[in-house]
């Protein structure tokens, strides 16, 4: 019997990666979002609470719980302090991230979704890879429209993140065999989603 494929969806904050991840679920795919692995692990987790805790102690909710965005403001002010944050998550996260693609599934294929798919704890296993990209003024644009940050964050966070090139190179390094599919998001949802379908209808049989 054929190993489940289990392929990566990457794409800098405001590409669109969330939003071609919905699609894939519609289309039948099982995506495992790595932020939503990673909130659960800050929520619940105590060994990583406490890990963080200790390096972000600003970020300490009068709870004990950790205010995300306060840790997010230090990490993105400051490439060190980013690392250290991956060094501290990446081994909780595959683990966790282990355990969901354990779980049976009719899904004919698993996504992992994640900024750093590639750099990430799942990089190695991943038996290919989409990239969703987009202008940076574009992604600038549509992350200030959803109200979740200013131009000047999203700016800040766009130059700690690997490009749509870097990314590219760094799964053509780990994988040069396997493929990669970018998908570009420069236009409208119809656009998109008329491009994911063709791209999932093009996916190798598992």
């Amino acid at each position: 019997m054929a190993r489940h494929p289990v392929w990566g969806l990457t794409g800098n904050i405001g590409a669109g990666k969330s939003t071609v991840g919905a699609m894939l679920r519609e289309l039948g795919a099982r995506v495992i979002d790595s932020d939503a692995t990673v909130r659960m692990l800050l929520e619940s987790d105590a060994t990583v609470m406490r890990d963080v805790r200790a390096a972000f102690p600003a970020a300490q909710r009068p709870d004990g719980g950790i205010d995300r965005a306060a840790v997010a403001r230090e990490v993105f002010a400051d490439r060190e302090k980013l690392a250290l944050l991956q060094d501290l998550l990446y081994p909780s996260v595959g683990e966790a991230t282990e355990a969901l693609l354990a779980e049976a599934t009719q899904a004919p294929v698993t996504f992992i979704e994640a900024i750093n798919v590639v750099e990430g704890p799942s990089g190695g296993r991943l038996d290919g890879l989409w990239l969703v990209e987009a202008d940076p003024a574009v992604v600038v644009e549509r992350v200030v429209a959803s109200g979740r940050l200013s131009a000047a964050e999203v700016q800040a966070r766009l130059a700690m993140q690997a490009g749509p090139e870097e990314k590219a190179e760094a799964f053509r390094r780990l994988h040069p065999e396997r493929p990669l599919v970018r998908i570009s998001n420069h236009g409208s949802l119809e656009e998109l989603r008329a491009q994911v379908t063709v791209r999932w209808n093009d996916l190798p049989a598992a």
